[in-house]
């Protein structure tokens, strides 16, 4: 990495440890930040009753959230060991959350890159939500079957074994 790369990301990588510093972390507990569409419920609570204990599978909810959305999503992404996304349909079409879900990727590449999210993307997308460019350039993305139960049930199955690597 060249010097202007460095002065480009210092002051990155400075907001990210002073917002971390500011944050109470509890060392035996994992964190997995979850991009995805509040619309995906029955997804969401699959997730959480299956993911491993002492891992908080964290969904961030614009609503429920008394900070600015912006240092919230900060915070929790760089208290988290891995970033996953959903790409559903839900996200794909709806401007409003596929916005979100891009700037949260765009927060937790900027993290995997200076060292602070050191799990990682992982990405998984629905057969009916359509991946761009820009979202693969970003991570790879294995694929499910949004309506199959098996699917969606194996899909978390291979997170919670990513989440015991991380």
């Amino acid at each position: 990495m060249g010097i202007l790369e460095l002065f480009k990301i210092a002051p990155i990588k400075r907001f990210a440890l002073n917002r971390l510093r500011q944050l109470t972390i509890d060392p035996y507990n994992k964190q997995i930040f979850f991009m995805h569409s509040s619309e995906d419920r029955d997804l969401i609570t699959l997730i959480k009753e299956n993911f491993p204990s002492g891992v908080n599978p964290y969904f961030a909810r614009q609503w429920r959230e008394a900070r600015i959305p912006l240092y919230k999503i900060v915070d929790q992404l760089c208290a988290s060991s891995a970033a996953f996304v959903l790409w559903t349909r839900n996200v794909a079409e709806s401007r409003y959350t596929r916005d979100w879900v891009l700037f949260e990727l765009g927060v937790a590449r900027t993290l995997v890159e200076i060292g602070l999210l050191s799990g990682g993307i992982w990405g998984w997308h629905s057969e009916d939500a359509e991946l761009t460019d820009l979202i693969k350039s970003i991570t790879e993305f294995a694929l499910f079957q949004r309506y199959d139960p098996t699917s969606c049930l194996a899909m978390v199955m291979e997170m919670k074994d990513i989440v015991l690597q991380v």
